[in-house]
């Protein structure tokens, strides 16, 4: 018999219509006992959406603000107090809530908006249990809530391959620090251990995902292809979400690093097995044919490979940015952004040190003109058709 914590509920939501938002969000957390369950009289519950810009919520980027305003409902419901925040890596929280549409949701409410960014809210954080994350700076305002309920958007993301649960809680870290801990985990295994860290710090109470309308393929999280999945996905252990979450788009839960990491270090819950759906049938929601981001990294080269060769498989084989000349308006974002110091702007346009890059393409992320693209090298496109033929051949 599963635990609560290893609870999921799928619950179908076929647009973003508040009233069967609501109802949605209703039902799934009824799946896992109820907000009664979660949020008690007085409680100060910080609800943490996906803001990771000021885009519209038509473009499919941040957390849909009617996701927002159910929980808001629900949290005074139960008396609770209910604050909302973020921080983006780059630029004004408060302005990022503004042009999503969450801030207005918020004030409509009768919420409370905390702007991660304010320096009265940032603090030293030690955490000696971290893997990896034993020191850092920390938006303490997080910590000092009664409840966290996280609110995540289900997209790709070209580090990670996949950004929900998990992924959102990176937020957590005020702006432009977040570019700069892609440097200080530049490898990707102890970023994913990093991730598993500040999850273990922040412990949400309950984690919802908005898959009502998903981000897919290249260009995730900001300029990907719009895929509506017409579900939400509940429930207490974040990792159990990411997995089902992993299942939906077609993938398993080790075809990302950050997953895999979690069930090596016995973090929440993968195994599909000892994890109890509820609501909607998983097998019925699954769509195989999500597009995916497969990236080519150093770490993909097996450690015998000389360094004078591995400096030039980094330049033709790593997956690397590009600019769109044509797309670029001039306002540096990429290079504000770059904490690796592999972006300085000529005429007012990026030009990158590909020996510096980390690819952690957060440059990309930040870019709302879509002006940057990650390509592959003919070695990598060569590697991947390769490794998809042998693949088919030995099923």
């Amino acid at each position: 018999m599963s635990n609560c914590s290893t609870v999921v509920g799928l619950v179908k939501c076929q647009n973003y219509a508040p009233e069967a938002v609501s109802a949605a969000i209703s039902q799934a957390i009824d799946f896992l006992g109820g907000i009664e369950k979660f949020v008690k009289p007085g409680q100060k519950v910080l609800i943490k959406p996906n803001i990771l810009n000021s885009s519209p919520p038509a473009k499919g980027i941040t957390t849909h603000p009617e996701i927002i305003r159910a929980l808001i409902r629900l949290v005074l419901r139960a008396g609770g107090i209910p604050y909302v925040g973020d921080s983006p890596g780059l630029g004004s929280a408060r302005k990022g809530a503004e042009g999503c549409g969450i801030l207005k949701v918020v004030w409509e409410e009768g919420a409370h908006f905390i702007d991660f960014h304010h320096a009265a809210h940032i603090g030293e954080i030690n955490f000696s249990s971290g893997r990896v994350l034993k020191q850092v700076q920390f938006v303490k305002a997080v910590l000092e809530m009664d409840v966290v309920i996280n609110a995540a958007k289900l997209k790709t993301h070209g580090f990670t391959g996949i950004t929900a649960a998990v992924k959102n809680l990176f937020g957590c870290l005020p702006g432009l620090l977040k570019s700069q801990c892609h440097v200080r985990f530049a490898r990707k295994e102890d970023f994913d251990l990093m991730l598993l860290d500040i999850l273990q710090l922040v412990k949400p109470a309950l984690n919802i995902v908005d898959a009502v309308v998903a981000m897919e393929g290249e260009g995730g999280p900001v300029t990907g292809a719009l895929r509506p999945m017409n579900i939400i996905v509940a429930g207490v252990d974040a990792v159990a979400v990411d997995s089902v979450c992993a299942v939906l788009t077609g993938k398993q839960p080790h075809d990302f690093g950050f997953l895999k990491a979690a069930a090596q270090n016995g973090i929440g819950e993968t195994n599909l097995d000892n994890i109890k759906i509820v609501g909607e049938p998983l097998v019925e929601n699954i769509h195989k044919d999500f597009k995916q981001i497969n990236r080519a990294r150093e770490t993909m080269l097996p450690n015998w490979v000389p360094n004078f060769i591995r400096t030039f498989l980094r330049r033709d084989f790593v997956d690397r940015p590009r600019l769109i000349k044509n797309k670029c308006k001039r306002c540096g974002a990429c290079q504000k952004v770059c904490a690796a110091g592999a972006i300085t702007l000529v005429d007012g346009r990026p030009t990158f040190d590909y020996a510096k890059c980390i690819s952690c393409f957060c440059c990309q992320e930040m870019c709302k003109y879509s002006a940057l693209k990650i390509r592959k090298s003919f070695l990598a496109r060569v590697s991947f058709a390769l490794g998809r033929l042998l693949s088919k051949l030995y099923v």
